[in-house]
């Protein structure tokens, strides 16, 4: 959970490359999908 200009948001794991990019490591496969995470994480977040 990353707090942004705009609030809470979740970002999903990612993994710097030899390249120094950086790759997910975790990809939603739809956008709902993605959401769902999303709206999950922040609930359980919210709690604590």
């Amino acid at each position: 959970v990353v707090e942004g200009k705009n609030g809470l948001f979740v970002s999903m794991p990612r993994q710097q490359g030899k390249d120094q990019k950086w790759y997910d490591s975790v990809v939603a496969l739809t956008k709902e999908a993605k959401q769902e995470v999303s709206r999950v994480v922040l609930e359980a977040y919210s709690k604590e």
